[in-house]
């Protein structure tokens, strides 16, 4: 037994490798793959049998094809109950209840069909039979697909929804086979015995599934518990369709997939139907028709489905069963086919089998998956649309429309029905770009955006002037401040009575607000206004801010008296009036009284003169500022550099730099900040001639809030010359503006290119460490680099592709839940390039780490490993990817090995600028002196 083991391991690797199953997955995969098996193969001895025994009743009776109408019919009505049905006990019943509920419910309606089928039923009994397949099917597809769409991410869907769903393919394969054999000896009817024992049967494998953690949690609550528990109804389900275009758009797909199933199996069994005479020989046709497409299914779905969905996407993919089957259909309006039952005959097998392979092995996985972006319970509420609302619309709409073309023609039109074919596929085709469209959308909104978006807000009507009266006349200081923020951009009548009641507002802060409002209304009322609140107001800064406006609303107006006023924030209103407002006939004592506060002792002086010179702007009081800037006082300093900030004067600027390296680091940067695109030059020179300062990155994020082509090119300049600082540079370059086309794109391409590498490089060096269990410092700092690497290339992806969406994915993986973490993948996966966006995922799914290794190597080759390799790289690092802190890391394992410390590695970190890599640099060196003296002594 134990010789086989290797043998039966190997065997195993090599299924999942070729199934794109991961170790982890192996397990709720295999098991899901089980249950669907006997479902499966219910479902299909049941169809057999009933189909075969519609059909021979139809030749029994001289009926023609059409009565099939009659059952797509009565199918849709019966299909729209139990979709009505099911939604409602969704909300009721546990994931349990309600599979056990369905198997149950399957297997018994089954064995009710055998007990009542005789010779002698009601013609009503054999459309009913036929319709209630549907009835089960459906049930089986909404409470398997609602178990698998819980238990798989969006990402895992792509992979592995058409794995788990192939197991109803061999059971049917099976179950037909077994029909060519069963059917000949004991009839169909026989069969149903089969069918309802293998549903009893899948409650096997149902405990066995229910038993795995990852099932766990889901039997903690009810079916839907992530949405409203409010049933389901008719309201519901139109109000999810209208307003949800995803939902709507694959609603749309299902239907016109079904309608063109539908018509083209009606005219293929027509055809059958005249073929054969014998409800044996056309239960054997039947069977052997449908094992060989079941046969071609179960191959296409397991080795080709989930490497089609994620080579050529959604809409390429949703798009290959309606090109084929269109360009096979072109063929039934040939001359030679028109006419020639054998040939229209064969030609229909071929759609038939090619829309019945291709939509159970790729349509349907594939157009499954594109819902599960959405909320859960959105998506079960989407699969209840597919298949218990629209694909009873479908039969309905097939049955009713050749119902009608039967009696109104006396027959059916081959060419008729080849048009109708085509222009279904045209809608179907139509409604595919759509979606692809939205699936992009779907995925973003899917990532939690937690920032609100600023509203538009235009006062146009009476009512809403009211509200606002209402508003600033209440007790509330933050609703009348808002209105009064809200009547600086608008024009409308009575804007004067609002302003009005917020100068008589009993909060100081509000009435400060309208001052500052007030000259946006007619001069004159204005100055009457302020003239007035002076007289009155006792809060002084109210009363400071109505002087500080007088001036500019009535330069006649003298407030040259409160120059002298004792409270220097009083007598700072009238300096800062007369000089904003340019009165020259009282400029020189505003002046004089300036630079008394500017010399004065009293700390509260200095301060309002910063502010005074801040307010005013005029570059001939810069010497003045310029002495402020140096005060001792920390607060007097503090308001002249944001003063210094109105200026937007690079002259300042250079000196700040220059002057005050060390001091109020925060306020130097918020002055270069205010200059705007004339300050490039300096921060330029200053970060090429202080590559190594603290205040590196900052200026380089300055340089990344200035727009335009200057800074653009100042940055990726930088880029090539600062490598350590380049995580920063491209967050700047993409807040510049830049993206990167023409003769930019091979730069950032190649950039991105090293980086991939470098990760893909890290994760093979963790492994590594990770085997050589005492390495787990260094393994545990490995990954945090690699955890910086994917925010770096997050900003080269943003500048490459639709940085929009890319900053959306990072934000969903920063949320780092299951769900958000596999949008935020698959949405990189559709923007960026697929050689970039595969070894991302594969570098940052949550997956084990040798199934990430096989896979990178494949595409980077795996690189030879060692401890001292490793350390080597590291050590070594030319272009300062790694980081002080893993260095640091290396050198204190190898210090604490028994093995001598390289001196040429570790020594030139000594005089490293970064303090913890320095002294730990400086301990190994000293430590390793220490043992080489201890060995001579010795």
């Amino acid at each position: 037994m134990n010789s086989n083991s290797p043998s039966q391991s190997s065997f195993s690797a090599s299924l999942k490798r070729l199934l794109l199953i991961r170790e982890d997955e192996w397990a709720l995969v295999s098991r899901m793959f089980a249950f669907e098996f006997f479902q499966g193969a219910s479902i299909a001895l049941f169809f057999t049998s009933a189909f075969s025994l519609f059909l021979e009743f139809l030749q029994r009776e001289q009926l023609p094809i059409s009565e099939l109408a009659k059952v797509f019919i009565l199918s849709a009505f019966l299909l729209w109950f139990f979709g009505w049905l099911y939604a409602r006990l969704e909300h009721l019943l546990t994931v349990k209840q309600i599979t056990l509920s369905v198997l149950l419910f399957n297997a018994f309606s089954i064995l009710a069909f055998r007990y009542f089928v005789s010779e002698n039923e009601p013609s009503w009994f054999y459309y009913l039979m036929l319709a209630w397949f549907n009835v089960t099917y459906l049930l089986n597809n909404l409470e398997f697909w609602g178990l698998t769409s819980r238990l798989f991410d969006v990402r895992q869907s792509r992979r592995l929804f058409a794995i788990v769903s192939a197991g109803d393919i061999p059971a049917k394969f099976l179950g037909y086979f077994a029909a060519i054999v069963v059917i000949p000896l004991i009839g169909s009817h026989e069969l149903l015995w089969i069918a309802a024992a293998s549903s009893l049967f899948s409650l096997v494998f149902f405990h066995r599934l229910i038993s795995l953690n990852a099932f766990q949690v889901e039997l903690s609550g009810s079916h839907d518990t992530q949405g409203s528990h409010q049933p389901a109804g008719a309201r519901v389900f139109y109000n999810l369709i209208a307003g949800n275009k995803l939902i709507r758009q694959v609603a749309l797909i299902s239907f016109f997939t079904l309608c063109c199933f539908l018509i083209v199996n009606f005219v293929f069994y027509g055809y059958v139907k005249e073929e054969f005479q014998s409800d044996k020989s056309l239960a054997v046709f039947i069977a052997w028709f449908l094992a060989a497409s079941r046969a071609c299914t179960l191959i296409l779905k397991l080795l080709f489905t989930n490497r089609i969905a994620d080579q050529f996407g959604i809409r390429r993919s949703l798009l290959i069963t309606p090109v084929i089957l269109a360009i096979v259909c072109i063929f039934s309006f040939m001359p030679s086919i028109f006419g020639n039952q054998h040939a229209a005959f064969y030609l229909f097998g071929v759609m038939a089998i090619i829309i019945d392979v291709l939509r159970s092995a790729i349509q349907s996985p594939v157009l499954l998956s594109t819902m599960q972006p959405l909320p859960l319970h959105q998506r079960l509420q989407g699969h209840t649309i597919m298949k218990g609302v629209m694909d009873p619309f479908a039969f309905f709409f097939v049955g009713t429309l050749l119902f009608s073309l039967y009696y109104i023609q006396g027959g059916l039109d081959l060419r008729l029905l080849s048009f109708v074919i085509i222009v279904t596929i045209a809608l179907w085709i139509k409604w595919i770009f759509s979606a692809d469209k939205n699936y992009l959308q779907t995925l973003t909104q899917a990532i939690k955006n937690r920032s609100l978006n600023e509203r538009e807000i235009l006062i146009t009507d009476a009512e809403s002037i009211e509200v606002l009266r209402r508003r600033i006349s209440g007790g509330d200081e933050s609703d009348a401040v808002f209105v009064l923020h809200l009547l600086k951009q608008q024009s409308f009548e009575n804007k004067n009575e609002l302003i009005l009641q917020g100068l008589h507002h009993p909060s100081a802060l509000v009435r400060q607000e309208a001052i500052k409002v007030i000259s946006s209304i007619d001069k004159k009322e204005a100055a009457n206004y302020l003239c007035e609140l002076i007289k009155t107001e006792p809060d002084v800064n109210v009363l400071a801010g109505s002087i500080k406006m007088l001036p500019s609303v009535e330069k006649v107006v003298d407030v040259t008296p409160y120059l002298a006023h004792h409270d220097p924030i009083i007598a700072g209103a009238a300096i800062t009036g007369i000089l904003s407002n340019g009165i020259s006939l009282h400029t020189e004592a505003a002046l004089r009284k300036l630079k008394q506060f500017h010399a004065s002792e009293v700390i509260l002086e200095r301060q309002c003169a910063a502010k005074i010179i801040g307010e005013v702007k005029d570059d001939s009081l810069l010497p003045l500022l310029f002495s402020l800037l140096r005060d001792a006082d920390f607060e007097v300093a503090s308001m002249a550099m944001k003063a210094a900030c109105q200026f937007k004067n690079t002259g300042l600027a250079e000196l700040l730099l220059k002057s005050f390296a060390g001091r109020n680091k925060s306020g130097i940067m918020s002055v270069i900040s205010s200059c705007g695109p004339s300050v490039i030059p300096v921060v330029m020179n200053f970060i090429r001639s202080n590559p190594q300062a603290i205040l590196v990155r900052k200026m380089i994020m300055i340089l990344g809030k200035i727009e335009g082509k200057d800074a653009q090119q100042a940055l990726d300049q930088l880029v090539e010359e600062l490598p350590q600082h380049r995580d920063v540079l491209l967050h700047s370059l993409h807040q510049s503006g830049f993206h990167a086309t023409g003769v930019w794109y091979p730069k950032y391409y190649n950039l991105t290119q090293g980086y991939m590498n470098a990760a893909a490089q890290i994760i093979f060096k963790i492994r590594f460490l990770q085997h050589a269990q005492e390495e787990s410092l260094v393994a545990e700092a490995l990954q945090l680099e690699l955890d910086a690497l994917r925010d770096t290339l997050l900003e080269s992806f943003a500048l490459l592709y639709d940085s929009g969406k890319i900053y959306k994915a990072a934000a969903g993986l920063k949320i780092n839940s299951r769900d958000s973490v596999a949008n935020a993948l698959e949405l990189i996966d559709q923007v960026a390039d697929k050689e970039f966006s595969r070894p991302f995922i594969c570098i940052y799914e949550n997956r084990m780490i040798e199934d990430k290794c096989a896979e990178l190597t494949l595409r980077f080759g795996e690189p030879y490993l060692s401890l001292q390799i490793i350390y080597r790289d590291i050590l070594r690092d030319k272009s300062s990817d790694y980081y002080p802190w893993t260095k640091a890391c290396v050198i204190y394992k190898m210090t604490k090995s028994k093995e001598a410390v390289d001196p040429v590695l570790v020594s030139p970190l000594q005089y490293s600028t970064n303090v913890l890599l320095r002294e730990t640099a400086t301990f190994a060196v000293s430590r390793n002196s220490e043992r080489n003296f201890s060995g001579i002594e010795s």
